[in-house]
């Protein structure tokens, strides 16, 4: 009998420790200000789950089950929008680096030549402090 409740005991656990896998990872959300953020924080929250539950070890057929489990169905829907190959789709690095790409912040020529030309110097801000601002502008 004791032996059976531990058992049982045991078994609760582990369906809640599965339960909370969801509660873990949040999916990414496409309507995000900003999915550069968005995809930073599900790809740290996925190598938490990966290195607690020691599924780095696990072939990648495993972990790329897990990653279209958890990444949410909108995200999921750009796996074949990725432009990966067939065999790089089987590959989970390859994978991360597909995503990174779609979710990879693009800077654009343009809106940073604008921001250069449009730069003056503040009344509160030194002269070496509005040259060191501009030359990261440059």
């Amino acid at each position: 009998m004791i032996y059976e409740n531990r058992l049982i005991n045991i078994s609760q656990r582990y369906n809640m420790a599965q339960l909370k896998i969801s509660d873990l990872v949040t999916p990414i959300d496409l309507n995000a200000n900003s999915l550069s953020e968005e995809w930073k924080r599900f790809k740290s929250q996925i190598n938490c789950l990966f290195e607690i539950n020691e599924i780095n070890s696990k072939n990648d057929k495993i972990k790329i089950s897990y990653l279209t489990l958890l990444i949410g169905n909108d995200a999921a829907d750009l796996f074949d929008h990725l432009g990966l190959s067939e065999e790089d789709k089987n590959c989970f690095e390859k994978l991360i680096d597909g995503y990174e790409n779609c979710f990879r912040l693009k800077t654009s020529i343009y809106v940073n030549r604008m921001k250069f030309y449009q730069a003056f110097q503040d009344d509160t801000e030194t002269f070496v402090q509005f040259v060191s601002r501009v030359r990261k502008l440059a």
